[in-house]
């Protein structure tokens, strides 16, 4: 029990990230090996079937993770050969081409998601003081000074809501 409690302070998401990388690398030997029989637009279905279904689960626990740039720098390689680039070159113009989000930006828009599709877990400043301010559509974020927190998925959502266009934050859930 004493080592469980010992180990229980240094919880990270590296063996996560581990497993991740090996069902990823098997997926973009598949990619690789399909690159030669498939045009571009197949290619991108079986990206999105196999590699991408891989890195968005769960991606808001283990997306903002010190190993996930091990993560990034696969997909950027999976990237490459599904377009036929050169291996050292730029994945920004490859992204846009093959309509894929870069992992920072796969990270968010998944924090957002989950920040949206649970607005009952969330109070706004309107709720908490009552008054009509400038911030009354953010959401309200309590102070933390440990990283574990600001680490966490409701601290680190909260932050990004609040950093969008206010325009943005009045819209409402698809549902």
């Amino acid at each position: 029990m004493v080592s469980f409690v010992k180990n229980y302070n240094y919880l990270n998401y590296k063996c996560h990230i581990d497993q991740i990388l090996s069902k990823l690398s098997i997926a973009g030997f598949v990619i690789r090996q399909l690159f030669n029989t498939l045009n571009l637009k197949t290619s991108q279905m079986a990206y999105f079937a196999y590699f991408h279904s891989i890195i968005r689960y769960g991606i808001i626990f283990w997306g903002n993770a010190t190993n996930s740039c091990m993560i990034f720098k696969l997909r950027k390689r999976v990237i490459r050969v599904m377009s036929g680039a050169e291996p050292r070159a730029s994945c920004r113009r490859l992204f846009r081409k093959l309509e894929i989000l870069p992992f920072p930006c796969q990270y968010t828009l998944s924090l957002m998601l989950f920040i949206i599709d649970k607005p009952n877990n969330f109070q706004t400043g309107l709720e908490m003081c009552g008054l009509h301010t400038r911030s009354k559509n953010q959401l309200f974020i309590l102070i933390a000074n440990l990283t574990n927190v600001q680490k966490g998925i409701t601290y680190s959502g909260i932050k990004i809501y609040n950093s969008l266009p206010s325009n943005t934050l009045t819209l409402k859930s698809p549902n």
